[in-house]
């Protein structure tokens, strides 16, 4: 039985670090939007107000997408630990 939690434990934190390595990836695309987003020039002759108030919005919405992204996956991480300690402590009392 232990192999078998093992083996899921082995399983999860393979599945977390590909999450992890998906919200990185959606971070670095926020920060490279800001970037993009900060060079515009203030003068009005670039872009109508309209226009970087659009990308502003977008900039914010992948923020916003990663932040939320992060507290899903500490969410499932929580959830499948706590089904594991449970798991264990089961075992405990046999």
């Amino acid at each position: 039985m232990e192999q078998r939690i093992s083996g899921i434990i082995a399983h999860m934190s393979r599945s977390y670090h590909e999450l992890a390595k998906i919200i990185r990836a959606e971070r670095q695309v926020a920060v490279h939007m800001a970037q993009i987003i900060d060079r515009i020039p203030n003068h009005p002759g670039f872009q109508s107000p309209l226009a970087i108030t659009a990308l502003s919005g977008d900039v914010a919405d992948s923020v916003t997408a990663y932040l939320n992204n992060l507290a899903d996956l500490e969410e499932a991480i929580a959830e499948n630990l706590t089904l594991i300690i449970a798991q264990l402590k089961e075992q405990e009392e046999e």
